[in-house]
């Protein structure tokens, strides 16, 4: 099934307050974290795992930074 990505809801949130985009971005991240750390699924795709886990560092970080906003 094709998802596609409503323009409109990031224009929301272009044009949302500050602390509604800084709360956008953590869930965004957050998400992003779940998905890339899920080890089940990394076997099914040749990611270099060191690389991963250096992303996975970086977004940890950006979002712990984020929530202390």
């Amino acid at each position: 099934t094709k998802v596609s990505f409503s323009g409109r809801l990031y224009n929301m949130i272009d044009n949302a307050k500050v602390e509604d985009q800084v709360k956008f971005l953590v869930l965004t991240l957050d998400h992003i974290i779940r998905l890339m750390d899920a080890r089940e699924h990394m076997n099914s795709v040749q990611w270099n795992l060191q690389t991963v886990e250096h992303f996975l560092t970086v977004l940890n970080r950006q979002s712990s930074d984020l929530k202390e906003c």
